[in-house]
């Protein structure tokens, strides 16, 4: 017995290195795909460098998260490289209290037990698809909300009990600066929470994978196992692939806007009138996506990779005037565009029909919901083009989402590089968390600090449905002179809010990833910008503001 406990207790010792190594190996990955990345964009620069420099303004935002990214990571670096030694210290002492906690044990306990049961609890449309999706959708939501309470709890909790029962006095009277204090803290719980949601989902893949199995079709009749083999078929297009979205382009209808509210401020004065100038435009968005009954719409993509053999599949969403069911047809077309003489920038499109459709089922498309379906890539033109035409004969007038506009998605590769880029936008949720936790515990007790950091994590799972319903105009109302300036003053200030606030909701990969979808590297660029270096960044500066003039003791006279 005293050597299996002298055995374990080695082990605990050395269980911080052990996490360490881990997350290293996890974090390897990662360099792989920013060195193919900048592969890339050498190739890109040397081939021409004017192009090149041209396309950088083609997403600032992108460039710009690239910059954060690239500049944030060399301070990193330098600040680890100088003061490792410190900030290792407090980091391994950090992951060794985090495995003393019960609650870090029950949260894991409790995926570990949850978790295989999804797929027997979850109601799904009875398809391998639908069925893998949910776990995929339920299983990393899990893992996310429980890795980012026990981020919350971990951070608060140990800057707290360190104050409260009075061991920071004996670290403080050491050669350790207090920001050396903090950002070790961060450093072992991000450590910690890597290695654990890398395992988790991990246990997610593998059981998606699981479920995904197909039956042994030799004991099915023939109808079922032909159905069966079709929705196998779907289930590795759709949900177990990497596909790079290409939709429309929506047209300019700013001069539309621009006059109809010129025209109501005329007529209504400009403090009776409010203008929501975000329902208009969507009210003609919705004009050029609508096929009349017994008509036809067409839409042009740009951007696709010509020469591949792989099907592309259509993503689209529609609803009819009277909400029934959607019928009709898609038919690719060849298409010409031809440059017009007085305009070099404008063309003239000329469309043909191929020979090959697609009619809706027997039954119609379901309205309101999203429905795919293969097409040969062959109708993409060399130049990256594929024209697309919709028959309505529904009946009624047919309208097609323009929030979510018809899409193709191309195949790009395999899934796992798409799952484990979704699951570093996990990990830069998390690792805000445990900035905003470190920094709630520099200037509260520990359960006001944990209420505040929940209230935040909530707050920013939610903020982007509350801009869109609550700040963003959706349609004209009339306001007097009074109750307009607090429209105005409210409007201002919950969009400082919600800027402020870690916005969750916009970098969440799960809808992409559960759909077959690209997450890239962009994705994962804008999220550890945002997140991580920037407001977490920010978090972690002012608790070390704060805690490095906080009085750890009281002068008693």
């Amino acid at each position: 017995m005293k050597t299996v406990s002298k055995a374990w207790d080695w082990f605990l010792r050395r269980m911080p290195e052990v996490f360490l190594f881990l997350f290293l190996v996890c974090m390897s990955p990662l360099v792989v795909l920013v060195g193919r990345g900048l592969v890339k964009h050498v190739v890109r620069f040397v081939g021409g460098p004017g192009a090149y420099l041209g396309s950088l303004s083609d997403d600032p935002w992108l460039t710009a998260a690239i910059g954060v990214c690239i500049a944030g990571t060399a301070l990193m670096v330098y600040v680890f490289a100088r003061h490792w030694g410190a900030i290792w210290a407090v980091g391994r002492k950090t992951v060794r209290e985090a495995l003393h906690r019960k609650v870090t044990i029950v949260l894991l306990l409790f995926f570990v037990v949850l978790m295989p049961s999804l797929p027997f609890v979850l109601k799904t449309e009875g398809t391998p698809k639908s069925q893998v999706q949910l776990v995929l959708l339920y299983s990393l939501c899990l893992a996310l909300v429980l890795m980012s309470l026990v981020a919350i709890f971990l951070t608060t909790a140990s800057v707290c009990s360190e104050v409260e029962h009075k061991q920071v006095h004996i670290t403080d009277t050491k050669p350790l600066r207090r920001w050396q204090f903090l950002l070790g803290k961060w450093f072992g719980v991000v450590v910690l929470c890597t290695v654990v949601l890398s395992l988790m989902t991990a246990g997610t893949y593998a059981l998606s994978v699981y479920v995904a199995q197909p039956p042994n079709y030799d004991e099915m009749p023939a109808a079922d196992a032909a159905r069966r083999k079709f929705q196998q078929l779907a289930l590795a297009r759709e949900v177990f692939v990497t596909r790079r979205s290409v939709t429309i382009d929506l047209p300019d209808v700013s001069e539309r806007v621009n006059k109809e509210v010129a025209e109501l401020m005329a007529t209504q004065g400009p403090t009776l009138v409010y203008q929501r100038r975000k329902g208009l435009t969507k009210k003609y968005w919705a004009e050029y996506q609508t096929a009349d009954q017994n008509s036809g719409i067409f839409w042009r993509f740009a951007g696709l990779k010509p020469g591949r053999t792989e099907p592309i599949q259509i993503r689209f969403k529609a609803i009819g005037s009277t909400g029934g069911r959607i019928m009709g047809r898609f038919i690719p077309c060849w298409g010409q565009e031809t440059p017009m003489e007085e305009d070099s920038v404008k063309a003239r499109l000329t469309l043909r029909r191929s020979d090959y459709d697609l009619w809706s089922p027997p039954e119609g498309w379901v309205a309101n919901a999203f429905h795919e379906f293969s097409l040969p890539a062959r109708y993409i033109s060399p130049e990256g083009r594929f024209y697309l035409a919709f028959e309505n004969h529904s009946g009624v007038a047919v309208m097609f989402d323009t929030i979510h506009p018809i899409e193709v998605l191309q195949p790009e590769e395999g899934f796992l590089p798409n799952y484990y880029r979704a699951v570093l936008v996990l990990v830069c949720h998390v690792a805000l968390l445990a900035a905003l936790g470190l920094m709630a515990g520099s200037l509260f007790s520990f359960p006001v600090a944990s209420l505040v950091v929940f209230c935040l994590f909530v707050g920013g799972m939610v903020s982007s449905w509350f801009y869109s319903e609550f700040v963003v105009p959706t349609g004209i109302i009339e306001l007097s002179s009074v109750t307009f300036y607090l429209d105005q003053a409210w409007r201002l200030f919950a969009t400082v809010v919600v800027q402020v606030m870690p916005d969750f909701g916009s970098f969440s990969p799960l809808g992409d990833l559960v759909n077959g979808r690209l997450v890239s590297l962009g994705h994962v660029s804008r999220a550890a910008a945002v997140l991580v270096f920037i407001k977490g960044g920010a978090a972690l500066l002012i608790g070390m503001f704060f805690y490095g003039r906080r009085e750890l003791a009281r002068v008693i006279v």
